[in-house]
């Protein structure tokens, strides 16, 4: 018995780099060189840590031996000692053992190509089970991926961890800026210093020849300095906010119509996206009126906000279908494109800032909270199913007919119910039956993890016959945070010790199967026998999934959900308290309280 674990890990060591010499001979001649080095490295450090085993076996071996003997003479002092050496040496190689399985050799090549057996989790700690413990259980996670970037991907969006190179698609240094407040809440305070550094030295808004997205860019860089402007007071990160914010606005709007999705700030070119049809974007348009009514309030300057809020009064205006939103929208002039309406892709975050709008104003609002009921009574009796009495899940409707199909981005939604049930003025029975939706949606979306092989969810699933399974296509893990941002709203307003077990499954099977020796990757298949990663780092890897499985774990009083909103990139911006307070008077810009058209 003393044996196996080294059997094991000879053939584990055979079965690896058998796979690894396979994978090497696709890989491009230039790179060989390099990636035949780093394995006999690799290589070479398990053969170390087997003959680590090697002498920890032998010398258990001759403890057994001494052990007989003592046993045969009654020698009862003898005997307790030598159990006590035997015991400590089983638990070296456990130990040992753990380290060698728990290290994935990879070429550090196309991730494509690239297969690794899944890690075993380490050796629990008798302290696993509490906060503390596994909040620097996930700031060690994020300092893995952080440090990772800095190191083969500085200055650039993302990184790709396998090749260790760099990936930029909007060039203004995103997983800096984006998950800057994650280090500022973690209290890392040297990194900090030196991403403001970066900032400070390197973001500018030049007009770079690459077309940005307005969305993308509104949530992640303005939401992110917004962020780490409230949480420092930092005046720097307001003033480079500033600019991006009014060359974006510049850009994206002209008279009579909604924003344009896209544009060049260099050549001027605008446009929507081909594959929207030319249309805009439900969840694009109607989720970035939190950073610029935040802006407006916070300098006093209400241009920010006029046209981006004027955007809500017209959805609000435009006639529904059974009460429901449909995710394209004509831009000009406004109007409905298609019947289809989903709390997924294209769709979800728009009903997150109806309440969020509400909630920024200090309530001040009732416009918004009003937009927001009329949403949730639709979206109650239309798109919430019951899969059974534990169980919720969301639909689409196409054309007036059901979808079984649920992204995983619509997991936002069970912390989104609770939130918008246990924030009314008055509790009703409504809001009662959204806060038990809310807890079933979220334990779905548990299902969706604890369901998969690799303990993570796959990107969408499909239902039929009382069941799911991974949707056509939708294997892969992008490392999405909607999930833990459930857990963490959840445990928040009902501190359900499940929430905390469930996000600390989800962060355990991160770090078993995405950690790689440069970062973190996503994989191309949640259920596939062997990982397969797809080489790139999200920036919304460390600001979203990391962050609020940190604050999962945090006291209450850190970022409470009483003087904060998070945007959708899961930046924390604080809750206005008084309307009296603000420098400048745009109330009339938001929708009524009463609707009157």
């Amino acid at each position: 018995a003393i044996t196996i674990p080294l059997l094991i890990l000879n053939s584990n060591l055979k079965r690896y780099i058998s796979t690894e010499i396979k994978n090497l001979k696709k890989i491009e001649q230039t790179h060989f060189d390099s990636i035949q080095k780093e394995l006999e490295s690799q290589q070479l450090e398990f053969e170390t840590q087997k003959e680590k085993i090697t002498v920890a076996l032998a010398k258990l071996a001759e403890k057994n031996k001494l052990l007989q003997i003592s046993l045969a003479q009654n020698n009862a002092s003898n005997i307790n000692q030598l159990k006590k050496i035997a015991d400590h040496t089983q638990n070296e190689i456990k130990k040992l053992y753990s380290q060698l399985s728990s290290r994935s050799i990879t070429s550090d090549s196309t991730p494509s190509t690239v297969g690794v057996l899944p890690s075993p989790d380490p050796t629990p700690d008798p302290n696993s089970h509490t906060p503390e413990y596994r909040r620097e259980f996930v700031k060690e996670i994020y300092l893995h991926a952080w440090k990772n970037y800095k190191q083969y991907a500085w200055g650039a969006d993302e990184l790709r961890p396998i090749s260790r190179s760099a990936f930029s698609w909007l060039d203004m240094g995103l997983s800096i800026v984006d998950s800057l407040d994650t280090m500022i809440i973690m209290d890392l305070k040297s990194e900090v210093e030196i991403a403001r550094s970066w900032i400070e030295e390197n973001l500018n808004f030049e007009k770079k020849d690459r077309k940005i997205s307005f969305f993308e860019t509104t949530i992640r860089i303005v939401g992110g300095l917004l962020s780490a402007h409230a949480l420092t007071g930092d005046d720097l990160y307001l003033k480079k906010c500033e600019i991006i914010a009014n060359q974006l606005l510049d850009m994206a709007f002209s008279e009579g119509r909604m924003p344009y999705a896209a544009f060049n700030l260099k050549t001027g070119h605008k446009e929507n996206f081909a594959w929207a049809g030319g249309n805009v974007v439900l969840s694009e348009i109607g989720t970035i009126q939190l950073e610029y009514l935040y802006l407006a309030i916070k300098t006093g300057k209400p241009h920010y906000a006029t046209k981006v809020l004027e955007i809500i009064n017209i959805l609000d205006r435009m006639q529904k279908d059974n009460g429901l939103y449909n995710v394209f929208v004509k831009p000009e002039p406004p109007s409905w494109t298609q019947r289809t309406s989903t709390l997924g892709a294209l769709g979800d975050s728009f009903y997150e800032y109806l309440i969020k709008m509400w909630l920024l104003t200090g309530k001040n609002a009732p416009g918004y909270r009003r937009m927001y009921d009329e949403a949730m009574d639709a979206i109650m009796n239309q798109m919430v199913k019951e899969l059974s009495t534990k169980f919720s899940y969301l639909v689409e409707i196409r054309n007036g007919g059901v979808y079984a199909k649920m992204d995983h981005l619509a997991c936002f939604a069970g912390g989104m119910f609770a939130l918008g049930a246990s924030t009314v003025l008055n509790e009703t029975e409504i809001s009662r039956k959204q806060m038990e939706q809310g807890k079933k949606i979220t334990a779905f979306c548990h299902e969706m993890y604890a369901r998969q092989a690799t303990g993570l969810a796959p990107e969408l699933v499909t239902f039929s016959a009382n069941d799911f399974s991974v949707g056509p296509g939708g294997s892969y893990n992008l490392q999405r945070p909607e999930t833990a941002e459930s857990y963490f709203v959840l445990w928040r307003l009902t501190h359900d010790q499940k929430y905390r077990d469930w996000g600390w499954e989800m962060a355990k099977a991160f770090n078993r199967n995405e950690r790689v020796a440069n970062g973190f990757s996503g994989l191309r298949d949640v259920n596939s026998g062997t990982l397969i990663h797809d080489d790139l780092q999200q920036s919304f890897f460390l600001a979203e999934t990391l962050k609020y499985l940190y604050l999962l774990f945090c006291d209450d009083d850190v970022i409470p959900l009483d003087k904060y909103v998070f945007n959708t990139e899961a930046h924390p911006l604080p809750i206005f308290q008084s309307i009296d307070d603000w420098p400048v008077n745009i109330t009339s810009l938001f929708p009524p309280a009463t609707k009157n058209y």
